[in-house]
């Protein structure tokens, strides 16, 4: 009985063994440019697309009919954009009247601030992302998180 226990215990190790080792993938030439090729773009952002998040980013340029890099073909990013072109997005940023009044002139909604919190979530266009990146107050501008809602058993 018990070197089938013992049996048992190997057996369920060498599983496991073989269950974390890694894998050991070789990246293709072209891979190898790809990434280089994001790592420049991400190097030569401007201070402004620093404050834009990287998939926010890329929908902008898709928007406009530009690859994020330069050869790189990337997949659709998934940002909530409408049939009009809006989105939400949430801010942090140092919230003011004057941001929200600047927000809303040029087309953003407000849907939630919090001058405690120094957040905001405002549904956009997505070409006016870039111009409220701009702003002094804002830190970082990213697709909404999405609320989701759990049923219980």
């Amino acid at each position: 009985m018990v070197s089938k226990v013992y049996f048992i215990h190997i057996v369920f190790l060498c599983i496991v063994a073989l269950l974390y080792v890694p894998c050991q993938a070789q990246l293709t030439p072209e891979g190898i440019r790809q990434i280089d090729k994001l790592e420049q773009e991400k190097n030569s952002r401007s201070a402004t697309d620093k404050k834009i998040s990287s998939q926010l980013l890329q929908a902008i340029r898709a928007h406009h009919g530009r690859d994020m890099a330069d050869s790189v073909k990337l997949q659709p990013p998934n940002v909530g954009i409408d049939s009009l072109g809006r989105l939400n997005v949430d801010i942090n940023a140092t919230v003011t009247d004057s941001l929200l009044a600047n927000i809303k002139g040029l087309g953003g909604i407000i849907i939630f601030s919090s001058t405690q919190f120094h957040s905001m979530t405002a549904k956009v266009n997505l070409d006016i992302v870039e111009k409220i990146a701009a702003y002094a107050a804002v830190r970082f501008i990213k697709p909404a998180a999405i609320a989701r809602t759990v049923k219980g058993p």
